[in-house]
């Protein structure tokens, strides 16, 4: 190879998350495979197709693909259009699969759905909002508020904390499914991505609350609770489905960045992201 294409993408695109350099890196391991060849951009257009039409990935896994073997191609200023055609033909494709599994699915609409969150009920639009930028799980969010300076230490190493800072939100993440995998998650809500949501987590806190996910009389709820706590917060769908919601919106759109960025905040491979969350 006469160069580390990818690494090309990455400088050119600045793009520094770990998960997404993953997913490419996988992404390009299937274009070497599919093609056979360490060069596989310099195939012409019409082998290209041809392999991607006879190959048996999954069609998200062709659209990972495709974004980047297009992108790749336009570095090497070689044609793309054909190219973009079958991609434009894939995501429609998609799309009616999707529209036909919807009403079974019973998923409600992205934008409608998470539009309508409003910070004046705090509780229900911290969850909806953690499980839409995070893909946070039901025992994720079993968080404890603390506020304190760098260096503090955290008082107990076995739960989930919310952490006031004097701009951003950091969530640290210890008592999950998948911890042992993955180990300690450290998610960060930043006031210049989330104003809204950091205001309404501070807002929370200083009213005097000391649980995210609490009764009325302040109190956590018991985890014996946390489901049916959830659907209620969720208008009855829960935090799975919700999740698919938000998976689905991002693969309908091709946003593999998100997607990978979904899987390290999760604390799923990508590839389970794909298959196991996606309503193809």
């Amino acid at each position: 190879m006469e160069q580390n294409m990818l690494q090309r993408v990455i400088d050119e695109r600045n793009i520094t998350n770990d998960a997404t350099i993953t997913a490419y890196t996988h992404a390009e391991d299937r274009l070497r495979k599919l093609h056979s060849h360490a060069d596989y951009w310099k195939r012409s257009e019409l082998g290209m197709r041809k392999l991607f039409e006879k190959c048996e990935y999954s069609d998200s896994t062709k659209m990972q693909m495709l974004n980047l073997l297009i992108m790749v191609r336009r570095l090497e200023l070689r044609p793309v259009a054909s190219l973009e055609g079958m991609r434009n033909k894939l995501r429609k494709e998609i799309e009616a699969e999707t529209k036909k599994n919807l009403p079974l699915l019973d998923l409600p609409d992205y934008d409608s759905y998470f539009g309508e969150l409003c910070p004046s009920d705090p509780q229900r639009y911290i969850v909806n909002s953690l499980i839409q930028i995070f893909g946070l799980r039901n025992l994720d969010m079993m968080m404890e508020f603390v506020k304190f300076k760098r260096g503090d230490q955290l008082p107990n190493f076995n739960r989930n904390y919310m952490i006031i800072q004097s701009r951003d939100v950091l969530l640290e993440i210890r008592d999950y499914k998948t911890r042992i995998a993955y180990g300690v998650k450290k998610l960060r809500i930043t006031k210049k991505e989330h104003p809204q949501l950091v205001r309404c987590i501070n807002d929370y806190y200083n009213a005097g609350h000391k649980f995210l996910l609490s009764k009325k009389n302040g109190e956590e709820i018991k985890k014996t609770s946390l489901h049916s706590h959830i659907r209620i917060l969720t208008n009855g769908h829960g935090s799975g489905t919700l999740f698919k919601t938000v998976v689905d919106y991002h693969r309908k759109n091709a946003h593999l960045n998100k997607l990978a960025e979904l899987s390290k905040s999760r604390g799923t491979s990508l590839d389970t992201i794909v298959s196991s969350y996606n309503v193809e």
